[in-house]
């Protein structure tokens, strides 16, 4: 029995009221062998008001905004009939294969000054989807394909996180959260998603674990308890620079991995969302892997944090 038929359904959920903040969401991620660039493509859909987002961005070492980043993209369209086999317009592709198994992505800029910049990706599952909540799933994939970028062209093989929701997701909330994971081969990785509670100062840089789980030998573990601290950001930014996660699983064990922020781009995907995206090389395993950190801010949440000084550096520990 392939993953489909396992666990159901992976095209757009149908709104359970008229919220207009009903909010369905697509992203997929993936980089070079060497880590010399990565990209992000992130679709949202606003099923009750007919609107879509498409945003695409691809950068390498040293960039911060996306003005600086080799490629950069965020479009407004109109709501496609299918997340199965869609073309929105601007070019980029979606193509569902096989549900939970296979999808495709494509996308070309020949209009973008100088060199044209696209990819051409296909993303095959791993690992089964892995529920956060009833409207909210992860899943270990592999994404193989090429990227051009900068006049170069990029073979794509790189194990990374797929992720989707559907769920009432206002634009005037306040919220910090962050998400982490590594894979070193298809069934040995972790992922740790943390969030700052609204009942206690949202700006310390200490973020409480609240899901994710463990893959190894044997069944999934799930992440019961642990923290993400953030050891050092840049001055000038405020960007990660050494991160540090702990997570533990249900069976007692704990995962500790630190990490170093190779690139990053300071991204603002929709308009309640200033995300700090990270290509990370996790120490994890006995091994130095890629994968990614993803920290989300409210805007005023951010401006917030870096106005209280605190943000250069950080001098929470792993407790």
């Amino acid at each position: 029995m392939g993953l489909s038929q396992a666990v159901g359904d992976d095209a757009f959920h149908q709104p359970d009221d008229d919220s207009p903040w009903h909010t369905e969401t697509a992203w997929y991620s993936f980089w070079t062998p060497g880590g010399e660039y990565a990209a992000h493509v992130y679709l949202r859909f606003r099923v009750n008001l007919g609107i879509a987002n498409s945003c695409i961005y691809v950068w390498g070492p040293g960039t911060s905004t996306p003005w600086e980043a080799a490629y950069w993209k965020h479009l407004h369209v109109p709501m496609p009939k299918s997340l199965t086999a869609m073309e929105l317009l601007g070019g980029l592709r979606h193509e569902q294969r096989v549900p939970f198994e296979s999808y495709d992505l494509s996308y070309v800029d020949n209009r973008n000054y100088g060199s044209p910049v696209g990819f051409d990706v296909r993303v095959n599952a791993v690992g089964a989807p892995e529920f956060f909540g009833g409207k909210h799933f992860d899943q270990a994939v592999r994404v193989t394909g090429q990227l051009d970028v900068d006049g170069r062209s990029f073979a794509i093989d790189c194990l990374a996180m797929r992720d989707r929701s559907w769920y009432r997701r206002g634009d005037f909330t306040l919220f910090r959260s962050a998400y982490s994971y590594a894979l070193a081969e298809p069934g040995d990785g972790f992922l740790a998603l943390y969030a700052a509670p609204r009942d206690r100062d949202m700006l310390v840089d200490d973020l409480p674990l609240v899901g994710g789980h463990r893959l190894g030998q044997g069944p999934v573990v799930r992440f019961v308890d642990g923290q993400r601290v953030v050891r050092s950001r840049e001055p000038g930014t405020g960007r990660p620079v050494e991160i540090s996660v702990r997570a533990v699983g249900a069976d007692g064990v704990p995962v500790e991995v630190h990490g170093r922020v190779t690139n990053c781009i300071g991204l603002a995907a929709n308009p309640n969302m200033f995300s700090w995206m990270s290509l990370v090389e996790w120490s994890y395993g006995g091994r130095v892997v890629l994968g990614e950190d993803q920290e989300i801010w409210s805007p005023s949440l951010w401006r917030a944090f870096r106005q209280s000084g605190d943000s250069s550096t950080s001098v929470a520990s792993i407790r």
